[in-house]
């Protein structure tokens, strides 16, 4: 039946509300119901701003808000949804047709959602004409930093828009965006303990490929796309053979550069030192057991990986670019940072010397890790993340103009 919700935990879905724990703020009433969000993903596949919706959804449920997800039957989200027994609306097709835009409506109508969270341009876009006129305050979410192509539909469409950092923000004032609607909320990673057993899995397969005993294990995370960078690093990988240096470089991730990739490492020569691991969850195990980690990103809204990598206690080099600056603990003006070997997007011996000097054992490096561990644990937090959507859900309720209805 259009706008049928998919219940899976209704009983726990008007529990008070939560205090955020360690300490963190919000302004929430303990004792009132709890809040109703719908929540809207587009997107078949799996990325990083899935994963950070998937991240936000558990922790404000969590917190005793109810959760209902909107998104096309079959993604990857849905999939999720099932797993994680999250209250679901099955979108047809890839959830921009009007029966789409419909059901949504119907649905967000029966689960009584309150607010409204699109977390991507497309569901920014058909969330946004399904859901005017009902009523729902609407908030889109910018995971990037690709330029904003109408700052009109986000002005007209949305109520807020939340840039996912500083970097992003600040493309979405380029591309025309009130000011006054936006606001930052930097991502959350929750701190996972790596399984045991997950762990000696990896470490025996990364001492299995190994072809030297002072081989060194890479490891990168991401969609096979060339914004990522990853034949960036296969040069450096190559460059380092030449330079006599044992590397072998695990690439964690699925995507459309697949074969491309494995030409370029069959072309350079290199075919046995990078492992395409496919999409890979969790990725922890890994970032965990390798010698460094390594991004090559040529743009970046804000990098959870780099963040997980952190918290995982991995020496990095990286790309400073966009929101991974934020992450990186840079200020707009600094060539360095106290967190990371930097180097270039699309050096390829760049990065094969950052590597160099992330692998490389120095007496202090020990401090260093520990440092960068609590700076992410700090700064890229769950539950500071959690926090701040509440208390930005409050405001829109709160606000006198919330009833007010913007011309689609």
């Amino acid at each position: 039946m259009a706008g049928q919700v998919n219940s899976c935990c209704s009983a726990a879905a008007r529990r008070p509300l939560q205090r955020p724990p360690n300490g963190a703020r919000s302004t929430t009433n303990l004792l009132a119901p709890a809040l109703n969000i719908g929540f809207v993903s587009t997107p078949t596949g799996w990325g990083g701003g899935e994963n950070l919706l998937a991240q936000l959804v558990l922790a404000l449920r969590g917190r005793g808000v109810r959760a209902v997800l909107a998104t096309p039957r079959g993604s990857a989200m849905a999939r999720w949804a099932e797993r994680e027994r999250v209250e679901s609306i099955e979108l047809p097709g890839r959830g921009r047709t009007p029966a789409a835009l419909w059901r949504l409506r119907r649905g967000f109508a029966s689960a009584g959602c309150e607010i409204a969270l699109l977390n991507d341009p497309h569901a920014i876009t058909y969330g946004g004409l399904a859901l005017t006129g009902a009523g729902v305050p609407r908030v889109g979410v910018r995971h990037t930093v690709f330029p904003v192509r109408s700052g009109w539909k986000h002005n007209r469409l949305l109520e807020r828009v939340v840039a996912v950092s500083a970097a992003a923000r600040e493309v979405c004032l380029a591309g025309g965006v009130d000011a006054a609607n936006l606001r930052v909320i930097h991502g959350g990673v929750e701190p996972r303990a790596v399984d045991h057993a997950q762990a000696v899995a990896v470490r025996k397969r990364f001492a299995n490929a190994a072809t030297d005993a002072e081989e060194r294990q890479l490891v990168a995370v991401g969609s096979l796309l060339p914004v990522k960078g990853f034949d960036t690093l296969i040069h450096a990988v190559a460059k380092a053979r030449d330079n006599g240096q044992a590397w072998r470089l695990w690439i964690a991730g699925e995507g459309p550069q697949r074969d491309e990739l494995q030409s370029l490492a069959n072309e350079r020569g290199v075919a046995q030192q990078v492992e395409l691991l496919g999409f890979v969850d969790p990725v922890s195990p890994y970032l965990a057991a390798a010698d460094a980690f390594v991004s090559a990103s040529h743009s970046e809204g804000l990098s959870l990986v780099l963040v997980e990598a952190m918290l995982a206690g991995a020496p990095i080099a990286a790309t400073p670019v966009g929101g991974a600056r934020e992450v990186l603990g840079m200020r707009p003006t600094d060539t360095t940072s106290p967190h990371a070997a930097l180097f270039t997007p699309g050096d390829g011996e760049g990065a094969r010397r950052a590597i160099e000097q992330a692998l490389t054992k120095t007496e202090a490096k020990p401090q260093r890790l520990d440092a960068t561990r609590t700076w992410a644990n700090k700064r890229f937090s769950i539950d500071r993340m959690a926090a701040e959507y509440l208390e930005l859900f409050e405001e829109m309720l709160a606000s006198p103009d919330r009833s007010v209805e913007h011309a689609a």
